[in-house]
């Protein structure tokens, strides 16, 4: 088994057609706090998992897991922050509508947490909740177009145009979330200027 990616609460192994999510002991925290929340944040992720799946959604099949662990169908193929074209941003903005309607945020929508094959796989669900609130879903869209300045600026604006019209023809109730992400972005505008 062989380490690919640690983040601030789980490491990544990949072995052969698998990966390995485990959230390791934190030795800062209290023994039994540490252990509560590990356990939590893991049965979250495998139930946000789970839901989506049931729903269609395109993310890695669960193969098993335990109180810390995860395993996961390793996807194939390339990061979509590797291949990214303009032309992409409507396919991306229908799979976050998907997840949306499925009532679960991401919480981390990036180019570098979707998968290319035939078509788009969405993962790392570490920060991922249960919510139907179009404040969550419109800041999860919000997310997105800050991860797109930042990593695909000369596309950025194209590409999240496409986002919105893939979202838009998908989610049944786009028009309010859309109409608080204007709201959302506007408060974003405002503290840089403060």
């Amino acid at each position: 088994m062989q380490k690919i990616a640690q983040g601030a609460e789980a490491i990544l192994y990949e072995d052969k057609d698998t990966i390995v999510k485990e959230r390791p002991v934190k030795a800062y925290r209290i023994k039994e706090i540490d252990d509560r929340l590990r356990k939590q944040r893991t049965k979250r992720e495998v139930k946000v998992l789970q839901t989506l799946a049931k729903a269609g959604v395109d993310v890695p099949k669960i193969i098993s897991h335990d109180d810390y662990t995860i395993k996961l169908e390793n996807i194939q193929g390339k990061k979509l922050r590797d291949v990214i074209t303009p032309s992409q941003g409507e396919d991306f903005g229908k799979l976050v509508a998907d997840c949306h309607a499925a009532g679960v945020i991401h919480g981390d929508l990036t180019t570098s947490n979707v998968m290319v094959t035939d078509n788009l796989t969405l993962i790392d669900f570490g920060l991922s909740f249960f919510s139907d609130h179009e404040e969550h879903r419109a800041v999860d869209l919000h997310v997105l177009h800050q991860a797109l300045a930042s990593k695909h600026h000369e596309h950025c604006e194209t590409i999240m145009e496409g986002v919105l019209k893939g979202y838009g023809e998908t989610l049944a109730d786009a028009k309010v979330v859309l109409d608080r992400l204007a709201v959302v972005e506007k408060r974003g505008r405002y503290k840089k200027k403060t």
